[in-house]
């Protein structure tokens, strides 16, 4: 409420004001105080001074009250030229502090043997140790060297893409300089652009449903032994197919006997779908179309009923993340189709999927 050249303001406003400032003043005391406590750190592991620089701030948890909110950070820190991270928290101790000093030399301490046994320097990979939390390679007080890591911590996983690797020498590396508990996925692709591009998958053990277009065959290891799965794509007209092979998977092309006349808003012709094995699996559908927005469907065709169903929805679109080789994601749209899919009550559908890409 005003009068003239008179301004009247609301004491809730007032308070408003004044708790801002308030919680921008406490702010900046808080990365004060966690600049302070991530030099403190590294002084006491390492024995140097680092300049400590820029605060990112984050939660701690889930539930975490918000009065706790900005209490834990990522301070940048620098040290004859070198840039790592300090990851703390005012609600626990200096000791407790956990950085990324040592990322780069345990990386090669890691790739580097792998490199060397393999015999592909131009392979591209990527390290992940300390547990997945925060982006992981953040390692504690108790952590000062390699053997640290590996006789004390373990846990270490390694993403590796390459291209044109001998497969009869993954099954003979030796992975016990890894120490315990290692995983190591190898992504073996069929074009080398992909290396080029430095990309990796997420996950050294599962590969992605977008990733299987460019695979030819992956390798893991994990509790203690090697699982070796190959792959294969099928282009077609409109749409591309991608699959684990030995399966016995067959895909043609398919005259469907419609009633009524053929949608024009159908993107590709009709595909059969078939498996001469019983294993359960899943072929994933690349629709041939880059433009976001767009509501592509995978269609389902009954030969028996002469029936259309659309009942997979609209398929989601996967051109938006960040650090993805356009080659990898050349299609980014994707969804699947189940082969001897097992339903709830026990019954498993043996019979052939009969699809097209409609919008």
């Amino acid at each position: 409420m005003s009068t003239k050249g008179t301004l009247v303001i609301s004491a809730p406003l007032i308070a408003a004001v004044g708790l801002g400032s308030y919680l921008f003043l406490d702010h900046r005391n808080y990365q004060r105080r966690l600049r302070r406590m991530a030099t403190e750190y590294v002084k006491r592991k390492y024995g140097f001074r680092a300049k400590a620089g820029r605060v990112g701030t984050m939660s701690i948890g889930w539930l975490e009250p918000t009065w706790h909110k900005g209490k834990s950070g990522y301070v940048e820190m620098t040290y004859e030229g070198k840039a790592f991270y300090v990851r703390a928290s005012l609600l626990a101790r200096t000791d407790d502090c956990t950085d990324t000093y040592q990322m780069d030399e345990f990386a090669e301490r890691i790739i580097g043997p792998l490199k060397s046994f393999l015999g592909r320097e131009d392979l591209h990979a990527s390290v992940q140790y300390g547990g997945r939390d925060f982006g992981g390679c953040y390692l504690g007080m108790d952590v000062a060297t390699f053997e640290d890591l590996v006789d004390h911590i373990g846990g270490i996983e390694v993403t590796v893409s390459t291209y044109g690797l001998s497969e009869s020498l993954v099954a003979q590396l030796d992975l016990s300089y890894l120490g315990k508990n290692p995983r190591v996925g190898i992504y073996d692709w069929h074009d080398n652009r992909v290396v080029e591009a430095g990309y990796t998958p997420a996950s050294p053990i599962q590969p992605s449903d977008g990733d299987i277009i460019c695979l030819r065959s992956h390798h893991c290891f994990a509790n203690g032994t090697w699982t070796h799965r190959r792959y294969q794509r099928y282009d077609g007209e409109g749409v591309t197919f991608a699959y684990e092979t030995g399966l016995g998977i067959e895909i043609a092309l398919f005259d469907a006997e419609l009633t009524a006349p053929e949608d024009e808003a159908a993107r590709s012709p009709w595909y059969r779908l078939s498996i001469s094995s019983e294993v359960e699996t899943r072929v994933i559908v690349f629709p041939h179309e880059t433009s976001p927005d767009m509501e592509m469907r995978i269609q389902l065709y009954d030969p028996a009923k002469q029936e259309l169903s659309d009942g997979f929805g609209v398929l989601p679109y996967y051109g938006n993340f960040e650090g993805q080789d356009a080659l990898v994601a050349e299609w980014p749209y994707h969804g699947a189709v189940w082969l001897n899919l097992t339903y709830k009550d026990g019954h498993v559908n043996r019979t052939p999927q009969v699809v097209r890409i409609v919008r």
